[in-house]
């Protein structure tokens, strides 16, 4: 198999739909090592052993040093998933005893609730949100109980932090050792476009849900929140980053819990996504033409949009490149393709922030923790963009390259 799009292709075959194709030749070294980098890269390790696992012919005559690594590390996947219960019921504890509204966001609903195990959804982190007037309170809290922040820092600006980012710095408690995100909001303030931000939806807090982890049932989003919350966050935020692992959720969310469609549409016009769930939807048919979307909707043509805007082939077929990328070498090509779609005006815009970004920006992607003066540090900034493109652009490998396939997407969400 010497094209790389064609074993992306069957690799993805394999990973969702179980299709053996993939081992009907011998793969070579290089084959494997791309299959060992996608699978660490985009959280699929357990899920790739489980899939080779229920064949009991194919893993019979696989032997060899990358599965045996692989299984390796699938074989931790269950202590990880132990550690992160705990450290919900931890964070819970605290919230819950000091009157502290939140919810668990994501992933962890997802995992506890709506997979059939657990362990195959493998989180890089814990996710909860809290409303914007107790993010200062929340954190200190957790602070205060041996959560620390993951760049050192002991005290933060959290006005700066409601105004610029989404998320407060990382924080981690050593006896669990899972990263803890806090959220006060659920979109990225700077991106364009959203018309609102969907935790401020009246339904965010009045519906929320209960995801039982242990022999607790914690607060979590709503199915249909959740919903638009997967597709904002893995296609107009990430384009894909997410990789396959978006798929399952989709699936798994939509065919073990019954979605309010007339809800989900509400959602999705608050948000203006929905360019976003036709791709996303698109996709899912593609790899599970059997599920039903959008069975029972009682919606106007107008509310209907999702299921009448229809991408093409193309598209669909660049959004699955995109879902194996190369993440390291898709930040230079973001750039690249995000200029390519825009404006004059938007280029602009673009181009300033990435010159002159916040102080939580710079301190996130060097490493450090700067406050007071921080503007001193742009030169050291400004040549970390020049290395990473640098790099990207005279070193990236034209076999994983996906600028074409970022810029169909983006021109196709703006036009």
């Amino acid at each position: 198999m010497n094209n790389i799009n064609v074993l992306r292709e069957i690799f993805l075959d394999f990973i969702v739909r179980g299709d053996t194709r993939l081992f009907d030749e011998k793969l070579s070294e290089n084959e494997w090592q791309t299959i060992v980098k996608w699978c660490k890269e985009h959280r699929l390790t357990y899920v790739f052993i489980h899939k080779v696992k229920q064949s009991n012919a194919v893993y019979s005559k696989l032997h060899n040093s990358h599965l045996e690594q692989l299984e390796n590390k699938a074989n931790k996947a269950p202590l990880r998933q132990l550690k992160i219960q705990a450290n919900l019921l931890h964070l819970h504890k605290i919230l819950s005893e000091n009157k502290i509204d939140y919810q668990v966001l994501k992933g962890s609903i997802l995992a506890f609730k709506y997979y059939p195990n657990a362990t195959i959804r493998r989180m890089r982190d814990i996710d909860i949100i809290v409303k914007p007037q107790c993010f200062s309170q929340a954190c200190t809290l957790l602070l205060e109980h041996g959560y620390v922040f993951g760049n050192n820092a002991q005290h933060i600006n959290y006005d700066t932090y409601i105004a610029s980012a989404k998320h407060a710095p990382h924080l981690i408690h050593p006896d669990f050792n899972i990263i803890i995100e806090v959220h006060h909001r659920l979109c990225r303030p700077n991106l364009k476009p959203v018309k609102g931000e969907l935790s401020a939806h009246p339904d965010f807090w009045q519906e929320s849900d209960l995801v039982t982890v242990g022999n607790q049932s914690l607060p979590c989003e709503s199915p249909e929140m959740l919903l638009t919350h997967i597709i904002h966050h893995s296609v107009r935020e990430n384009a894909f980053n997410n990789g396959p692992v978006f798929i399952f959720d989709l699936y798994f969310l939509m065919t073990n819990n019954p979605i309010r469609w007339d809800k989900f549409h509400d959602y999705c016009g608050y948000m203006d996504l929905h360019k976003e769930a036709a791709i996303a939807f698109s996709l899912l048919l593609y790899f599970y033409p059997e599920i039903e979307i959008g069975t029972g909707l009682n919606a106007s043509k107008d509310e209907n949009k999702s299921f009448t805007i229809t991408p093409d082939a193309t598209l669909i077929n660049a959004c699955k490149h995109l879902m194996l990328c190369d993440l390291e070498q898709k930040q230079y090509e973001r750039l690249s393709s995000a200029l390519q779609s825009k404006s004059i005006k938007d280029k602009f815009t673009h181009l300033t922030k990435l010159l002159l970004p916040s102080k939580e920006k710079m301190n996130q992607h060097l490493g450090l923790n700067s406050s007071r003066y921080y503007w001193l540090l742009l030169p050291v900034w400004w040549l970390f963009l020049l290395k990473l493109l640098s790099t990207q652009f005279l070193g990236g490998d034209t076999n994983t390259k996906t600028t074409h396939e970022l810029t169909a997407l983006y021109r196709w969400l703006n036009k």
